[in-house]
């Protein structure tokens, strides 16, 4: 035995065989022994009590301590109007789900504190589609506002359109309890299409999937804390992002049909939309959930993925049977391409893209059953899954279906799209979705048309009733007209849809560069349409009336100041930005659009405190509110202020590309252009997608004469935003120093079609022709820029060269002196005509005293 054993068995002495402490010889008692172990229990009770009890007293102290020093941010959904007995959205809301820079908000409303018996309080919760994406003033929210103001003059209806962009069931509980607080009467549920991608979905970029649902109700509620927001702050990554990426954040994370999460998934969405309905029904609340509508034959999949199993032998055979079906299908041979997609159905039907072309071609012979079939599986096949597929759609019905006793009503909209009349062959498309999931107006309504006929039903059934006979649903025409829903409205609406089907993943899809072609050409007819004097004059009116009609619309107001600045009524815009903000101070975006026009309006200091007060309520998005303030500066060529304020920006956010590509505008203008092409390369790392900064790196690179490289920014830039006419300008000339010749007048030409009143745009092109010896076109276009500009000098004076140089002496003359009485001492027009004068010679034929744009 040790010597540490010998000393530990003599300082413990045991008990005798009697039960006796050697020491003492007093015998040790049963109760005794008893009293021993439970006051060892006590100790060991006492001890798990302080381990638990003190840390939840500590943060509970905590909590208090930091909601009493305001330190935080509110994270319910609503929020108190300041001096006013009402709530409004809580532009923080999304911070609990999302890093805050980049964070979607709801849109702004105003919900009185107050609701009267009168007035039946409809919300719509769900993600983008919901919302109104890409226009939310003309989205369903707004039909069905109409549809049911129309229909029951003598009741009020108000409208709160809770959606939110990229969120999904996770986020529409928490949701949904808030606007039960609110004076909820009706809930309108369509959600679905992000239960993949959305926050704790498998294929999210955002808080992680978990396949506990009780571990992400805990993370929801835990992320509402301001103990939680301050752990949030001192432990936030470095590597959060600060652009906002769109569909691009979910790239990376494919979730095949396969993939073991996705039952889970279904899972969480089947209690979460249960838990909403028997929360709003348990309040006495009536509940409208909605199937969800895909484009299915126009919107191919997203990433496609073959069988795990499959051989590369088999590959081999797929891959040579498909592309054989695709090269019939292009030659419109469809029933040689069933059959040779049908052979490469038989080696892999786990291909998306194969099922897409199969619907293709079925459709195309009118099979139309079979199409949809093959659409369906497309659908539901896809990897990157930002569409709500069969499964999601079923337990949306399903539990409707269970809870339909309580007060849940089914708006059946899938099938709704696919019937006759909403849908083309049944199959719905692009007449109803501008691509994957968002609604064109059509698509809007009829959305609206269905979800209006369950709010009539739930409002018979309830204590509350209408009465009367059946309300007659609004036409399509008088809910254009109420909304509004303008020709300005389409031009803006397709704009947007056409930037994004230029971006990832919709570059990636099937078939994607006769789509882009087919929509590029339905822009240009839009923005004809919608931008031209008298149709703008039209929108005017129309958004006037409908703000008489519904003045507490803060979308409305918004877009009626973005309409009027765009047609140079600035005052007018600047006083809708300031009604706004009179009844919602705390819009930081808004105070940004109020800085915008003030810029315009050339009112620099006030347009830099707009922009200073935009950081102070939303001091998260510092960086872009310096950027605001370096642009103001920048505008008025205080370059060194401008660019120390682009600094201040990235010293905040050094991933800002708006920052970096100002910072390059402001040292590219002071001559420092290797310093410029390093910022601009920066502003395009930090976002790809950022059109202005390729555009101003393919500038920068052509003054250093890398043509190559600065043409295919210019055309990368294009593809982003193909209105941009300056762009083809940038285009055309970079293709003449590299020769292209053609190509360089195609360009002008490109730049015509997108503005047919820029007489810019005729200028160049005729410069360009003039340079290139067509001088009978060029003195075309020189006549259209002078009916257009008539006071164009040089125009006038290059018009004189060309007709000269075409031997029509006489008319050269004619047009120098014409040019002469506009601008006496004209000194171009001075010397040709002198010269022209002298020796009645065709001394312009050369193209020599052609102005260009390199000279201008």
């Amino acid at each position: 035995m040790s010597s540490k054993r010998a000393r530990r068995q003599k300082h413990k002495p045991a008990p005798n065989a009697k039960g006796q402490s050697p020491a003492s010889g007093t015998p040790i008692t049963v109760q005794e022994s008893q009293i021993a172990r439970k006051g060892g229990r006590h100790k060991w009770a006492f001890r798990l009590l302080a381990l638990t009890l003190l840390p939840a007293l500590f943060f509970v102290i905590l909590e208090f301590a930091l909601r009493l020093a305001d330190c935080g941010y509110p994270s319910q959904f609503f929020v108190k109007l300041e001096g006013r007995q009402a709530y409004t959205t809580n532009p923080r809301f999304g911070w609990r789900f999302f890093p805050p820079a980049i964070a979607r908000k709801p849109l702004t409303c105003e919900i009185p504190a107050d609701k009267t018996d009168e007035t039946c309080r409809v919300f719509v919760l769900g993600g983008s589609a919901a919302m109104g994406i890409p226009r939310p003033a003309c989205g369903f929210a707004r039909f069905l506002e109409v549809m049911l103001q129309d229909s029951y003059p003598d009741r009020r209806f108000e409208i709160v359109n809770a959606a939110m962009t990229a969120i999904n069931s996770h986020v529409v509980l928490p949701m949904a309890r808030d606007c039960l607080a609110h004076g909820a009467d009706i809930l309108v549920i369509y959600m679905g299409n992000n239960e993949v991608v959305g926050p704790y979905g498998p294929g999210t970029g955002f808080l992680g999937f978990s396949p506990r649902l009780s571990t992400i109700r805990t993370s929801v509620r835990l992320r509402a804390t301001r103990t939680s927001q301050l752990l949030q702050r001192v432990f936030a990554s470095e590597d959060t992002s600060t652009e906002w990426e769109g569909m691009r954040s979910f790239i990376k994370n494919p979730v095949p049909a396969h993939d073991p999460r996705l039952k889970k998934t279904y899972g969480h969405f089947t209690s979460n939309l249960s838990d909403i309905c028997a929360l709003a029904t348990d309040s006495g609340v009536q509940v409208v959930v909605c199937t969800v509508a895909t484009d299915l034959k126009d919107s191919p999949p997203f990433a496609s993925r073959h069988r795990s199993s499959l051989t590369g032998e088999e590959q081999t055979k797929w891959q040579e049977a498909y592309q054989a079906g695709i090269l019939s299908a292009e030659k419109e041979e469809y029933t040689r391409a069933l059959d040779a997609l049908q052979q490469a159905l038989t080696i892999d039907d786990s291909h998306a893209g194969l099922h897409f072309q199969m619907g293709t071609c079925l459709l195309a012979v009118d099979r139309l059953d079979e199409a949809r079939r093959h659409f369906v599986l497309s659908r539901d096949l896809d990897a990157l899954r930002f569409r709500a597929d069969t499964q999601i759609n079923e337990t949306i019905r399903e539990v409707a279906a269970s809870q339909a006793a309580r007060g849940v009503q089914l708006a059946d909209v899938e099938r709704a799209f696919e019937s006759g009349a909403a849908g083309s062959g049944r199959i719905a498309g692009r007449t109803l979705l501008y691509e994957h999931v968002h609604l064109t107006p059509e698509g809007n309504y009829q959305l609206a048309k269905v979800v209006f006929a369950e709010i009539v039903a739930a409002l018979s059934h309830s204590t509350t009733g209408v009465g009367g006979s059946e309300p007659v649903v609004p036409s399509q025409e008088q809910c254009f007209r109420s909304v509004p829903v303008t020709k300005w409205d389409r031009y803006l609406m397709q704009l947007d849809i056409y930037r994004m089907l230029g971006l990832p993943p919709f570059v990636d899809q099937l078939h994607n560069s006769r789509r882009f072609a087919k929509e590029r050409k339905l822009l240009e007819q839009l923005r004809l349409e919608g931008t031209s004097r008298s149709t703008v004059e039209d929108s005017r009116e129309a958004y006037a009336t409908a703000l008489k009609r519904s003045t507490g619309n803060p979308a409305l107001r918004r877009n009626f100041a973005e309409l009027l600045e765009h047609n140079g009524e600035l005052a007018g815009a600047e006083e809708q930005c300031r009604i706004l903000l009179e009844r919602f101070p705390h819009v930081a975006a808004w105070q940004n659009g109020l800085g915008s026009i003030l810029q315009k309006r050339g009112k620099t200091s006030d347009a830099i405190y707009a922009y200073r007060k935009a950081i102070q309520l939303a001091p998260n998005l510092a960086a872009e509110g310096q950027c605001n303030i370096g642009g103001a500066l920048l505008a008025q060529g205080r370059l060194a202020e401008a660019a120390e304020q682009y600094r201040k920006a990235l010293a905040v956010d050094p991933k800002s590309a708006k920052a970096h590509d100002g910072l390059g505008t402001a040292l590219y203008h002071q001559g420092a252009t290797g310093e410029a092409i390093a910022q601009f390369r920066k502003a395009v790392q930090c976002n790809p997608d950022f059109d202005i900064a390729l555009n101003n790196l393919g500038t920068a690179l052509m003054r250093k004469g890398d043509l190559a490289e600065a043409v295919e920014l210019y055309r990368s830039a294009l593809r982003l935003n193909p209105t941009a006419v300056t762009r083809y300008h940038n285009l055309a000339d970079a293709l003449a120093k590299q020769g292209r010749i053609q190509e360089s007048i195609d360009s002008y030409h490109q730049a015509i079609r997108i503005d047919p009143t820029n007489a810019d745009s005729r200028y160049f092109l005729a410069n360009a022709l003039a340079a290139n010896r067509q001088f009978a076109k060029a003195v075309d276009e020189y006549r259209g820029v002078l009916r257009l500009a008539p006071n164009h000098l040089k125009a006038g004076n290059n018009m004189g060269n060309a007709l000269d140089a075409l031997g029509r002496t006489d008319e050269a003359i004619e047009q120098y002196r014409q040019v002469l009485r506009i601008e006496p001492g004209f000194e171009p027009a001075e010397r040709c005509l002198a010269r022209v004068l002298t020796t009645r010679q065709d001394v312009g034929a050369d193209g020599k005293d052609v102005d260009t744009k390199e000279n201008l």
